[in-house]
Parts: structure tokens; sequence; C-alpha cells
């Protein structure tokens, strides 16, 4: 078939006419071993075949190396909560501990890879007395790349005895089979995860080898037991194989029972009482190898969480009920669909295991059905999909014309030569109808269509005695180069930082100095995450991570009870540091009980605890809308610590201080007043991002209007800039809640040169290291046509002149500006679109305060405080 000659071998698995024979019933039987003789020098031609079958391998691990190296060096932090959950499990397991908050009951093949390593780790750490945990990332990444390259080798195997079955000659199937591996080297998912220990690729390894020998070999028990064995290690790698493994293994029966249209040169065709004899060996010794890793997850379930098999039948209840319930909604039986819905969630939520959504009208997809098809390139590149049908086209039509020495008729030849895509479609239809799509999730048919592509490849190349056979093997050869580097290209549009900040903020607690202190004294710091996974063998040996019970990542739904709640809080209080999303505590006023009342107890919690030491956050990277991320730790003296919020509380004396500013409207015969008591802002350690503190106190009678906080953050000759706009209490509170005599102590981080935090707001940031402006509003605001907000209603501030009058004041005047100073007349400065007031000027970062002190550097308008 194809024009790069190579020698010839025999594929593993795949029979032929010196490698079988017959027993005297004619049906097919191991041949005995063929001595071969090798002379103690060998020959020219000897050196030249090994050389044309090593090099190719040495090749596509050269290259796996490569590819693998570039994902895993363009990856910062962990990205996906699987890659550490299975560590976890196994670090737990020889630890003898409970896996805290498992709600997530996964498949036990990756967790007992790493448990003799990680048991190692626990040996030597008591023995030096030290439990170092972070080279168990870089460790678990290096294995994985090792299993990636165990997936191409399985891919190269499948698509040479794809080829040896449909009667390709041993030279050209084993081309077929470097094709398939330069084409799943292709596939920009494949490369993601290259390097992040999840169970997706070993699966698909195992997967490809469990087709191999169910549908490609000759029906042996030994076989048989092969077949089972990778069709086991698949589900124990990874639960989604399962629908694939029925349906092969359904196909696998089918196929070995088929009459040969024809006998063997010779021979009678075996009879039915034969071809079932060998057929049940096949399937028995299948099904034991099957079995035996069913059990084995079973066993990894009862040691790991107390039941049973309950990691694999939970997860074969949600996935197949839910997903039975989504097709009935769509074929138009609403009542059996709610009906099988209800069913899956009571018996979720009475294994205490993996939580599904409360309403039956989730069903309605979060990503349509036809998602996979339009991210297809995430996939591999589009244009291997022809080659792929092309490939499954040939694949189908030569198997019927093949005379192979297998015990299959024209009807079995050529469904076992089209099962692999088969099964690859039933992955398909599986996962179709899931709200929730991901492209790695298709990664157990990859070997598939690398195999059927590379077929056709292979076919469009020709023999070398076919008319025009060097140009079509040259576009063979240059779509072959072309696909991986095509494949890298995607690759470097995924995002691969989302999680980084996350990973910072654990790496620079490792080096923060009071906590090394408290170490070096004999107490170990306690420390947390909100997203506990994203931290997980991030830190240092002198800190202790702990899990909390109840984690709060991005959901509150599963903190509904008091008691939960207060549990949870509990813990936070009990630690020395916490590592925090912001989105976690900016949350709507509007939200109902008790999601709210939960974000209000936990900002509360933080404020009156800890002290905001540092943030990390880059836009261009929080695809997640994480917000920064803030590092607190103990706070110091009251007076000199960075609140995330001091809620409502009375007002402060102000032993004769001043106010900065005053601001009032009259509404509805009442003077709503509010006074800007102080301001602060700092710069924190991390990446530049800048703390600012408000003190508000409410003198009026009360709040009638919906005000929101505006603040605008321009250069320093610049009065344009990004806009925050927030409600008070990270959006928890509303300002009519305010009573006469009540302080609002808001704090919130800037990011100056990045832009604003809000993704939406596109204005140009201030440019790094000139010196930062801060501008204020409180308005009420409406939203235009295009989604813009502007201020439709604003508490006016005092001309400093009328200071200590009472209310009906005379108010700074907005539209008076110098136009060579632009001042007004008063001394204030006003930006001259909305008239926000400009309260003071931040220089750029320096090099104090780079171990959390307080660090005000907030020069205040000279109006605002009067000498």
């Amino acid at each position: 078939m194809s024009n790069l000659p190579l020698a010839n071998d025999v594929s593993p698995g795949i029979a032929s006419p010196v490698a079988a024979s017959t027993s005297d019933s004619g049906v097919i039987v191991d041949a005995p071993p063929v001595r071969r003789v090798h002379s103690t020098a060998p020959s020219r031609g000897d050196l030249a075949t090994a050389t044309s079958t090593w090099l190719p391998w040495w090749g596509l691990l050269g290259l796996t190396l490569a590819l693998a190296g570039f994902s895993f060096v363009r990856t910062e932090g962990t990205i996906f909560a699987d890659a550490v959950e299975y560590l976890e499990r196994a670090l737990a397991f020889v630890r003898g501990e409970l896996l805290v908050d498992a709600k997530q009951l996964r498949s036990a093949g990756i967790t007992l890879l790493h448990l003799p390593a990680l048991f190692l780790s626990q040996v030597l750490g008591k023995t030096l007395g030290v439990e170092e945990t972070r080279w168990i990332l870089p460790y678990a990444a290096a294995v994985h790349v090792m299993i990636t390259w165990l997936f191409v080798v399985a891919t190269v195997h499948l698509g040479r005895a794809l080829a040896s079955f449909v009667g390709e000659g041993d030279a050209s199937a084993r081309n077929v089979g470097w094709f398939a591996g330069l084409v799943a080297l292709a596939s920009p998912t494949l490369l993601q995860f290259s390097a992040i220990p999840m169970a997706d690729i070993g699966a698909a390894a195992a997967l490809a080898y469990g087709v191999n020998w169910a549908f490609l070999a000759r029906t042996t028990a030994r076989n048989g037991a092969k077949a089972g064995l990778g069709f086991g290690l698949a589900i124990l790698a990874a639960f989604k194989t399962i629908p694939v493994v029925v349906v092969a293994t359904a196909l696998a029966f089918i196929v070995r029972l088929q009459a040969p249209s024809h006998g063997i040169a010779g021979e009678p065709a075996p009879s039915f009482k034969e071809r079932l004899r060998a057929t049940v060996r096949f399937a028995a010794s299948g099904s034991l190898a099957l079995a035996a890793m069913l059990v084995l997850q079973c066993a990894f379930d009862l040691a790991a969480y107390g039941q049973f098999g309950i990691g694999l039948s939970n997860y074969v209840i949600v996935n197949t009920l839910p997903q039975i319930a989504a097709y009935m909604y769509k074929i138009g039986f609403i009542e059996l669909g709610h009906t099988l819905y209800d069913i899956a969630y009571e018996v979720i939520e009475e294994s205490s295991a993996d939580q599904i959504s409360r309403n039956a009208e989730d069903l309605i997809q979060a990503n349509r059905a036809s998602w996979y098809f339009d991210h297809f390139a995430e996939f591999a590149p589009r244009w291997l999909v022809p080659v792929f049908a092309f490939g499954t086209l040939v694949a189908a039509v030569r198997a019927l014309f093949v005379h192979a020495h297998v015990m299959r008729g024209r009807l079995g030849k050529m469904i076992s030569a089209s099962a692999p895509w088969v099964a690859a479609a039933a992955l398909i239809a599986a996962t179709a109808m899931k709200g929730t799509k991901e492209m790695r999730i298709w990664l157990p048919m990859l070997p598939a269509f690398a195999a059927y592509s590379a077929l056709g490849l292979a076919t469009i190349a020709g023999k070398a005695s076919a008319p025009g056979a060097r140009l079509r093997g040259a576009l063979v050869a240059c779509a072959l180069i072309v696909a991986p580097i095509q494949g890298v290209k995607t690759l470097t549009g995924f995002t691969s930082t989302s999680m980084a900040s996350l990973a910072h903020a654990a790496e620079w607690l490792n080096e923060y100095e009071p906590l090394k202190s408290l170490a070096a004294s004999g107490q170990k710091p306690v420390v947390g995450a909100s997203y506990h996974w994203s931290v997980l063998f991030r830190t240092a040996p002198h800190l202790e991570l702990i899990k909390l019970t109840n984690q709060p990542d991005g959901s509150f739904s599963h903190l509904d009870s008091a008691e939960e709640r207060e549990i949870t809080l509990e813990e936070i209080r009990g630690l020395d540091a916490f590592i925090v999303h912001s989105a976690l505590l900016r949350r709507d006023a509007f939200l109902g009980e008790p999601e709210l009342e939960w974000a209000r107890e936990l900002s509360q919690t933080l404020s009156e605890n800890f002290h905001v030491a540092a943030a990390f956050w880059n836009r261009e990277s929080d695809e997640l809308r994480f917000g920064p991320i803030l590092v607190l730790v103990r706070h110091p003296d009251l007076g000199d610590r960075r609140r995330v919020l001091a809620e409502f509380s009375e007002a402060n004396p102000r032993n004769d201080s001043t106010p900065l500013i005053r601001m009032e409207r009259p509404l509805m015969e009442i003077f709503e007043q509010v006074e800007l008591e102080d301001a602060r802002a700092t710069w924190l350690p991390g990446d530049d991002l800048l703390w600012v503190e408000f003190d508000f106190d409410q003198i009026g009678p009360r709040i009638i209007a919906d005000y929101v906080i505006l603040v605008r953050v321009t250069g320093k000759d610049s009065d344009q800039g990004a806009v925050a706009i927030r409600r008070p209490g990270w959006n928890k509170r509303r300002m009519i809640d305010m009573e006469t005599g009540s302080r609002l102590t808001e704090g919130f981080v800037l990011a100056p040169y990045q832009g604003a935090i809000s993704a939406a707001d596109t204005s140009d940031p201030v440019r790094a290291g000139d010196p930062v402006r801060l501008w204020l509003d409180i308005v009420t605001v409406d939203a235009s046509d295009a989604g813009v907000l502007f201020p439709t209603g604003r508490l006016e501030p005092l001309d400093p002149k009328w200071r200590g009058v009472g209310p009906g004041q005379m108010y700074a005047e907005r539209d008076s500006f110098d136009p060579e100073t632009g001042v007004s007349d008063d001394g204030h400065r006003f930006t001259r679109d909305f008239g926000h007031l400009l309260i003071g000027e931040v220089p750029p970062p320096g090099e104090e305060d780079q171990n959390g002190g307080s660090g005000n550097v907030l020069r205040v308008e000279a109006a605002l405080r009067p000498q």
C-alpha cells in the first residue's frame, strides 16, 4: 500500500500464514513457536531491518517527549481538580486518613498507580523527620508523560493490527502504525493533558489494547483474557469508558460466532458447536479478567469510602438515568424523564456521594449536543475528518474480501474491522446529552480515530508502483508533518494559567516570614484555601495545609444549613492563613437566603480574624472569573491591618478629626448625608495590585436611593480610566440598610496596571510605573442599550468652605474648571465626563511593605484635608 517500504514482521496479535494452523476439525489453533536462527555476524540487510524497525520508534518517542515537555512548561498551577484529587486519595490512603468532603467518587486506577511512590515517600519522611510533598506534582507529571507514550504505542499497535486485519502486508501495516502515532500526536487535547496526571489518556491506551485483542486477533482464551484486561483497566482508569466497553463486549461476542464464508484452503469450515466452544473460552477468559478489574475497583471503594462498589455503582446511576431522562425530554416523554431524573437524585442523595442538581429542568443543556463537533478542532485538525471517513470505508470494504486466517465470516470480518469506530460512536452518543462538555472526554476514541485516519492516508499514498506514487506520497508526508504542527498551534490558544494565581499565592505564603518564625518557635502554622486542590502539594513542609470539611469553593448550595456553615467558619477561624478567591466574597445583594447569609458570615469572619497580606491576579488568564486571589493571615493590631470588610458598625468617635468630604442629596424631603471619614491605599505584595479602603459614616436620617460606590483609576495626568462599580459589603449590602450613626468600611482590590477587575470594562490600564489617581462617586446608575452603566443621580460633595453647617449647604461645582489646572473654583478636581471626585494620588509601588505591613501610601487631595 505505502510507497515507504519497511522490513517485514508480524504484528502482535495478528495471525499470519506461518503463525497459525488448523486442528483436524478446522478450528484455528496457535501454531508451535518457530525457532529463529541468528548468525553471530548480522548481515547488512539485518542491520537495515533493525534500523527501519526501531528508528521510527525513537522518532515517535522523541516527538512525544518534546510535545509533552512543551505542554508541561506552559502550564502554571493546577488547572483541573482531577489532576490532584487522584493523588490526594492516594496520599490519604497511605496515611490511613478519611477522604474529607469526597463528593466526587473517582475510579481507582490512577490512585493505585501512585500508591507505591507515595507510600515510599511517607516511609522516608518519617525516617528523616520531614514530610515534603512538593515533589509529588512534578513526579506525577513525569509518570503521566510515560503514560502518554504508552498511549502512542497502543495507537501504533492498533493501526498496525487494523491494517493487517484488512489484508495489508507487514511493511504497509507497520507504516499505518507509524502514521497513526503521528495523527494521535496532532491532537491538541492529547497534548494539553500529556503532562497532567489525569485518567483520560491512560484509559484511552488501555481501551486501545482491549479493542485490538477483542476484534483484530484470533479467537483464543489468551486473547480473550488480554481483551478483558484491557477493558477492565480502561474502566479502572476512567469510568467514562463504561459505555464503550459495553458496546465493544457485545460486538466481540457477535463477531466471534460468525461462520466463515469459505473454508481455509483445503480445510472444512468449523461447525457451530466448535465456533461456540471457542467463543465461550474467549468470552470466559475475557470476563474473568474484566471482573477481576471491577472487583479491584469495588474493593478500593470499600477501603476509601466505606462502601463496596459505591464509586462504580453511583457513576452508572448518575450518568445513566439522567442522560436517558434527557433523551426522553428530547423526544417528548417529559413525565418519564422527570421520573428517571428523580430516581437518580434520590439514590445519589441517600448514598451521600456525587451531587447532582435538584431540578429536573437543569437537564436543559448548558452546552448543546453539537458542542463536540463545533469544537472538533480542539480534538484533531478538521481536515482529518474526511480522511478518517475514507479510512473506515476502506477497512469495511477490504475486510469483506480478505482471506484472513481468523475464525470469522465476511460479515464478522467487516464488523470487526468497523468495531473500533462503532465503539467510539457509543462514546459520542453517551456524552452528547451531558450538559457539561469537555473535549478530553473524547480522548478514549482518539486511538481509533488515528488508526482509521492512518489507514486512509496510507491508501491515498498507495504502493510505490502506483501511478503518481511519488506525488501522493509527498502529499501524505507533508500532511503528517503539518498535523502535529497544527496541533501545537491550537494548543497555544488554550488557557494554561487559569489557576496560576492560586499557585503563586501558595508559593508566596511559603516564604512569608511571620509564618516561618512561628514554625521556628515550634508551632506549625495551619493554612487553608477556598480551592483546596489548587494549592495541594504546593505548600512548604513547615506549613500544615488542611482541607475544610465543607469546601467553600465556587458554590454555596451545599452549605445551606446553619450547622454546616458554622463548622466551616470555625475551621477558618482556626487557621493562621487562608487563600481565598475574591469572587467568593463578591455576592449579589439580591440573592436569596441562605446563600447571601453565608456570604455575609464568611466576610465578617475574615474581617474579624485576618489581614490582607498579598494579592495575585492576572486579568488575561482569569477565564474562571475568580477575581484577585487574596492571601489572608492572622491580623496584627486592629489599627494596623487591611480588612476584607468591616461590615456596618457604629461610627467611631472622631477625636475632633475632620472628615475628608461630606456628600448629601435632598430627596423626598429628606437630606441623605454620608461622610467619607477616611481613605487608605496600599500596594500589595504579589502582582502590583492596589488595596483601597474607605470609611463611610451615615449621618443623615436615612438613605432612600439605592446607591453604589464608583471608583475610577487613572494615570497622573488623566481623568479617563477603568471604573469599578460595587455595592457596599462586596455586593452583599445596600446603602439603604445603613442606619444613622453607622459606619461602613469597604476594602477591595484594584488593578491599575491591568485595567478594571471587571472583565466587561475595556478601559486602558495605567501605564506601568506611573502614579495612580483615585476618583470617587456615590451614585445611582442605569444601563444604556449597549449595557454601559452611567450615573443617574448622586450624593453631591459639599463645598469645603461650608464645613460644619447643617443640611442644604453649597455644593461643590463640577463645571467650573480652570483650563490649565483642571481644578474647580472650590479647589476640588472632577472628571470632565461624569464629574467623579478626585480623592488622591498613589505613587508607583516601591520596595516598602513587602511583608504585609499597613503601608498607607495615599496622598489625599489638599482640598479634602484642609490645613
